[in-house]
């Protein structure tokens, strides 16, 4: 038997097997293939860079685990992107999950040694969707009256100053979708719209790029970053590849490997095609 032959005839538990390796490996250690930085990406990347040390970023994790695989690198990134620049962060959720996400990514700020309450904090959940970001817009301490941990608002240092949405330097929602209780167009209408001296960057999963993408356009909103891809182009704007690259390694190496026996596949059809043939006749 012959080569071909025996390609045509193996075991599917082997072409998995052989997928398996190829996604993991760039896991285990990024190969870091090329990816072209498009503008989108740069435009998110400089809104930032425009910000002052010390600028106030409201940052909502508006999703779920459901969104977490694209949207999670995305907020890392960004956070790196703020640490750089001695933000301090106002996280919020409109999703009940997303408590949980901007614990572990706030874990960033703890690990560089910024204090608690002073650089960063954690403000929660808040439930009510687009009628609760407009009221958190006119006024924080209506929505929220403590923090995660129960420290009444008005005894967080870095709340001092902070009553309304015009207190911010830059808004930014990393947001799911339909699924999330404030979707991104809510943060357009209440946010974007209303304060316009506020610059709002989301953060959204690829499918939704294309309804997001005409806010962008118009000017209404000051960055997109729509997917993992664009997660991963942050990380090389940021010279820190991370999970994002890594995991847009692995999707590239997933592609390669499909590709590959396709063409391995069509060409051992057209080698033994002749020769069962000759074995007909």
């Amino acid at each position: 038997m012959s080569f071909f032959e025996k390609l045509l005839k193996l075991d599917a538990r082997f072409i998995y097997l052989i997928m398996l390796i190829g996604i993991a490996i760039p896991l285990i250690k990024p190969i870091g293939l090329p990816l072209q930085v498009v503008d989108t990406t740069r435009q998110a990347f400089q809104e930032v860079e425009k910000l002052d040390p010390g600028a106030k970023v409201l940052m909502s994790f508006d999703y779920s685990p459901g969104g977490a695989a694209e949207l999670d690198p995305i907020s890392a990134a960004m956070l790196t992107h703020f640490l750089r620049k001695d933000a301090k962060i106002y996280a919020v959720t409109s999703v009940p999950e997303g408590t949980m996400f901007a614990e572990q990514n706030l874990k960033a700020y703890e690990a560089a040694g910024k204090a608690y309450g002073t650089d960063y904090v954690n403000l929660g959940y808040f439930a009510g969707g687009e009628s609760a970001v407009a009221a958190l817009s006119e006024d924080f301490r209506s929505v929220f009256k403590t923090d995660i941990e129960g420290t009444p608002v008005d005894q967080i240092p870095m709340m001092k100053d902070v009553h309304d949405m015009n207190d911010m330097d830059m808004v930014v929602s990393v947001n799911v979708g339909p699924g999330g209780a404030a979707t991104a167009q809510v943060w357009v209408r209440q946010v974007a719209v209303v304060y316009t001296k506020v610059p709002v960057v989301l953060g959204v999963t690829a499918v939704m790029t294309p309804n997001i993408m005409p806010y962008l356009q118009s000017g209404q909103i000051k960055g997109l970053l729509g997917g993992l891809r664009p997660a991963a182009e942050y990380e090389i704007l940021l010279d820190a590849r991370g999970n994002a690259v890594a995991m847009m390694d692995a999707q590239s190496a997933a592609h390669i490997t499909i590709l590959g026996f396709i063409i391995l596949g069509n060409i051992a059809y057209f080698v033994v095609k002749p020769k069962n043939k000759l074995k007909t006749n």
